[in-house]
């Protein structure tokens, strides 16, 4: 585990990000918003929290020292 001091996530995703500049992230919302979907509120919690309640790591910005 990378023990990130806080991380994002929302309800309609299974991911969590360390930014809102990851690509993932904002293809993710880009999408969404493209096909008429409402945008869930941004989530920011601890990544213990974030594993705790199910959310797995964005295999883009996660561990990867990219964010």
């Amino acid at each position: 585990m990378s023990d990130l001091p806080q991380v994002i996530t929302t309800r309609g995703s299974d991911r969590y990000h360390v930014s809102e500049e990851c690509p993932m992230w904002l293809a993710g919302r880009l999408g969404s918003e493209s096909q008429g979907n409402r945008l869930h509120n941004v989530l920011r919690m601890s990544e213990a929290e974030a594993r705790a309640d199910g959310w797995t790591p964005c295999p883009g910005c996660v561990g990867t020292g990219h964010m």
